[in-house]
């Protein structure tokens, strides 16, 4: 009996002692993008970067808002003036807080991110070719305000990833040719579609110029412009391949890619992505 009683001690002690174990390395293995099993981490709220926005930020954005607001045109949704102006200034917003994040908080030297808002000549008339640059890639920042009472442990959890479907690859004969966007209500990622080639994944890839080399999604809690929470990131090829093909409900004619947050990729990750793949030293 006490034999049983010390091997219960032990079993116990050793039971800790491995859980302790697996918690350090799991915050080690993190930072490689896996956790200690092996597998992809999941994004959380923690991996969230919180952006105060300050006065000179609202300023620039509300100065955007106002040169962009008269070319603006509604391709999604109709919206009255003062929405379009909202949307406009959250946009701005939204990339003056990844902005200041690649600059400070990630240590991207100035001299290697560029703006197209501040080199573009056409007066605002024609779509943004790109957000910003960091080096060789092209980023778009994907900007929302929260419309429910949703927090951000919650966002991170229910909301997704998003960028436009193409209808570039065709699938199926001449006479019965069906597009990306008959899927839609499928569920399905492009490469899992019917008769889809890994050629045609990859070209398809490389087409789709709607769609950034890097998609940085950006977050405000409902009816607050004082801050915005930048809660993870995706490559073009995540996007793509591992996003359903769906729409949301409050854009019912136009087809995403959409990934949920939590499976794209923690903020702490996008510096050295930015640093290899970049080339900015």
């Amino acid at each position: 009996m006490y034999t049983d009683f010390l091997y219960k001690i032990y079993q116990g002690f050793s039971q800790t002692r491995t859980k302790l174990t697996k918690n350090t390395n799991a915050k080690l293995l993190r930072l490689k993008g896996r956790n200690f099993y092996g597998s992809a981490i999941m994004v959380t709220e923690m991996d969230s970067i919180y952006v105060s926005i300050d006065g000179n930020m609202t300023r620039r954005a509300v100065s955007f808002a106002r040169r962009k607001l008269p070319t603006l045109a509604d391709t999604v949704k109709i919206r009255n003036r003062a929405r379009k102006e909202r949307d406009l200034r959250i946009g701005h917003l939204a990339k003056e807080g990844v902005l200041r994040v690649l600059k400070v908080k990630l240590g991207i030297p100035e001299q290697h991110i560029e703006e197209y808002d501040r080199i573009r000549t056409d007066q605002f008339v024609d779509f943004a070719l790109w957000e910003i640059k960091v080096g060789n890639i092209h980023i778009d920042v994907r900007s929302s305000m929260e419309q429910s009472d949703l927090n951000l442990r919650q966002i991170v959890s229910n909301r997704h990833h998003l960028g436009y479907c193409s209808d570039e690859v065709t699938l199926g004969t001449p006479s019965r040719t069906r597009l990306i966007r008959d899927f839609e209500k499928r569920g399905l990622t492009l490469p899992q579609l019917p008769r889809i080639t890994a050629k045609q994944v990859e070209n398809y890839i490389q087409n789709n110029a709607r769609i950034k080399d890097l998609v940085i999604r950006a977050y405000f809690l409902k009816d607050d412009e004082s801050s915005c929470h930048i809660v993870g990131w995706v490559t073009k090829e995540d996007l793509i391949k591992k996003g359903k093909i769906g729409q949301l409900p409050y854009w019912p004619r136009v087809t995403f890619h959409l990934l949920p947050i939590k499976d794209g990729r923690p903020m702490e990750e996008l510096r050295r992505y930015l640093r290899e793949k970049g080339e900015v030293g």
